[in-house]
């Protein structure tokens, strides 16, 4: 099947089987807008505009994944630059709000692990700091050893803060970017990593995350039929659990704060965007749905991304075709 674009947008249709006689597709529409950082007005841009990925994409702030995903659940809120401020601090906050979606990050100057009077271990005074990024090589997690092998941490490896012992801890650093609710107050603590960036291991996240809730409410080892039913909701994202909206309509503010001189705030763009597929004699149409708002500060850029997906029947020597339209 073969993708007709009419749109100025970036777009990319998708195949795969969902049974033998039974094909899917998944259209991913993307649109990149400059932010005025005078007015936080957004105009379309064509220059800079992002592709649609057909593998991952490594950056700064993190590595995109691919687009060539069957289902995406709720809508990715990605957040990605520098912190500058004009003065020192030695704790500051970031604020991201996208309708009714609020996150929050603590930024804490450089620290390590000293001893202490009770001979257990404490954190040195942090470090004023006035530019800090926000990438999750300075969120917690890192590489410690055990048993004499390196134990990367599953879902951070290249991040900051675990130790599996007093004396490994010991004039190591402490994360730099945590979770406001959740942060790192003595060596063997064990928490998320937390940030705005993307991932490339969303599922595991996922599953992370639901054992952990599960341990924390004290429920027992999950049966095989439960553990199948929640396995099935550990979607592929561009954001880990603590970053997927339920939903983001057009028309819903979007802030970003903290990051240094006059907070983002803008609207959210309407894609008015629908693809019909044409199956033999059958026709197929879907509205696309907004599934990731990215926010790359340090080039001034929001970048959205739309979705749709269907399912047709595979029958021989059919004429099959797809076009992506703004209705």
């Amino acid at each position: 099947m073969e993708l007709t674009n009419n749109t100025p947008y970036a777009a990319r249709l998708f195949h795969g089987h969902t049974a033998p006689e039974e094909k899917c597709a998944w259209l991913v529409a993307r649109a990149t807008y400059r932010r005025d950082p005078e007015t936080g007005a957004l105009a379309a841009e064509t220059e800079e505009a992002w592709p649609v990925f057909d593998h991952a994409l490594d950056t700064v702030a993190g590595t995109f994944p691919s687009d060539n995903v069957w289902i995406r659940e709720g809508c990715d809120v990605v957040a990605a630059g520098r912190v500058r401020l004009d003065r020192e601090v030695t704790r500051h906050a970031v604020h991201l709000r996208a309708g009714a979606f609020a996150r929050s990050l603590q930024l804490t100057g450089d620290r390590v692990w000293e001893r202490s009077a009770r001979g257990g271990l404490q954190p040195t005074p942090p470090r004023p700091f006035r530019e800090m990024e926000l990438t999750w090589r300075r969120a917690y997690g890192g590489t410690t050893s055990y048993e004499g092998q390196a134990a990367p941490h599953a879902l951070n490896p290249d991040g900051l803060g675990l130790y599996w012992s007093l004396d490994d801890a010991l004039e190591k650093p402490l994360p730099n970017i945590e979770d406001p609710a959740h942060p790192i107050t003595r060596w063997e603590d064990r928490s998320l990593p937390a940030g705005f960036g993307p991932v490339t291991n969303a599922p595991l996240w996922h599953a992370t995350r639901w054992f952990m809730e599960r341990a924390a409410q004290r429920l027992p080892e999950p049966t095989p039929d439960e553990l199948t039913h929640a396995s099935l909701t550990f979607f592929e994202g561009a954001s880990p659990p603590s970053m997927i909206a339920p939903s983001l309509a057009p028309g819903a503010v979007v802030e970003l704060a903290g990051l240094g001189g006059a907070p983002w705030r803008f609207t959210v763009p309407a894609l008015p965007l629908r693809v019909r597929a044409r199956v033999g004699a059958e026709v197929i149409e879907r509205a696309l749905h907004l599934a990731g708002v990215w926010m790359l500060a340090d080039h001034d850029l929001v970048v959205l991304t739309a979705r749709a997906n269907f399912r047709y029947p595979m029958r021989p020597r059919e004429l099959r075709g797809a076009t992506l339209d703004v209705v």
